[in-house]
C-alpha cells in the first residue's frame, strides 16, 4: 500500500471512530437509529459521518430581539406608530 492510500485510510478510521462515538453519546436518537447510522458510517465513507454530525448537533437557540429583528427585515418594519399612521405626523391632528 502506497503512502497516500494509508493516509487515507487513517482518516477514515479516524474520522468513523469519532462519529461512532458521537452517535453512541447521542441523545437524540433511539437506539435502533444508532445502529443504523453505525453501521451506515462504515459502509459509506466520509458522506454519511458528514450528514449525521450534522443532523446529531443540536443547535443552539437564539433570543430573537427587537433589534436583531429590525436588521433582519426593512429597519422601519417594528415601528406600529407609522405602519398605522399614528406616527407623529402634524397633519392628522
Amino acid at each position: 500500500m502506497n503512502n497516500i492510500g494509508a493516509i487515507f485510510l487513517t482518516g477514515y478510521l479516524i474520522f468513523s471512530l469519532l462519529v461512532e462515538i458521537k452517535i453512541l453519546r447521542s441523545k437524540l436518537i433511539s437506539p435502533g437509529q444508532k445502529l443504523f447510522n453505525s453501521i451506515l458510517i462504515w459502509i459509506i465513507p466520509f458522506l454519511w459521518g458528514i450528514i449525521v454530525l450534522n443532523l446529531i448537533n443540536p443547535t443552539k437557540p437564539q433570543i430573537l430581539t427587537k433589534e436583531k429583528r429590525k436588521s433582519r427585515s426593512f429597519k422601519f418594519s417594528d415601528n406600529w406608530e407609522n405602519l398605522t399612521g399614528l406616527g407623529g405626523d402634524s397633519s392628522h391632528s
